[in-house]
């Protein structure tokens, strides 16, 4: 839930990104798939979120995939800050970027 509100706050999508240039230059909306919203409200409650067709449950745990960039540093902390991370890859996106353009060139 914070991290779908947080994700939702207009300051958070306009947010400056400093980087490598190839994300752009704010951060954006988060998308997100099998998650629907009842009604947009400036203050989101566990009432208005639809998960896979059936309401928030605050007891149940939920699985969440993202990109690398939101399990370090300060951007998401309820991310950042969960123990047990699995990634599915061991490079960084910026790093198999990279790549993909200098077998281009």
């Amino acid at each position: 839930m914070e991290i779908i509100r947080q994700a939702k706050k207009e300051k958070m999508v306009e947010l400056p990104l400093k980087g490598f240039g190839f994300r752009g230059k704010i951060l954006g909306e988060m998308i997100f798939d099998g998650l629907e919203f009842n009604r947009e409200t400036a203050f989101i409650q566990d009432k208005d979120i639809i998960i896979h067709g059936e309401s928030l449950d605050r007891h149940r745990h939920y699985q969440l995939a993202t990109l690398d960039m939101f399990t370090f540093g300060k951007l998401y902390p309820a991310i950042s800050a969960v123990p047990d991370k699995q990634y599915f890859m061991p490079e960084m996106l910026r790093d198999v970027l990279a790549w993909k353009l200098n077998e281009l060139s």
